[in-house]
């Protein structure tokens, strides 16, 4: 059993009803994000999870219509990811439609809908990296 390399700490929530905070992560998310893309979720599967009180989800998810927007997506385009109700922000594995993605070390770290509001997130300029 693979077990993902990163924890998310983050929730999907509907773009028009995010906080101002929620955004923030997403911010967050996308600047620290080696790969950026859109596309449609194909399959997430569960690969196990961790008995704590809400559980922690993890298992990898694959991506179909895949359209990169920093980093090149691979050809399977299939990643970790680590999922917990309530508590994740900015993913949610079970969202449909068009989603925008954000990749660091191989494990997805925010997966939402992909709205003109989140897609210019995707392509606000970036700080220089150290």
């Amino acid at each position: 059993m693979k077990i993902p390399t990163v924890c998310v700490a983050l929730l999907v929530l509907g773009v028009a009803h995010s906080a101002p905070e929620d955004k923030a992560h997403l911010r967050k998310s996308l600047q620290d994000a080696d790969l950026i893309f859109t596309g449609k979720i194909q399959k997430a599967t569960i690969e196990g999870a961790a008995k704590t009180r809400p559980q922690i989800i993890f298992g990898t998810i694959t991506f179909t219509d895949v359209k990169a927007r920093r980093g090149q997506v691979p050809e399977d385009a299939t990643f970790d990811y680590s999922w917990q109700e309530t508590v994740t922000r900015n993913l949610d594995p079970r969202v449909s439609g068009e989603v925008l993605v954000a990749v660091s070390k191989g494990t997805v770290t925010a997966l939402v809908p992909a709205p003109a509001s989140n897609l210019a997130l995707a392509t606000e300029k970036q700080p220089k990296r150290k």
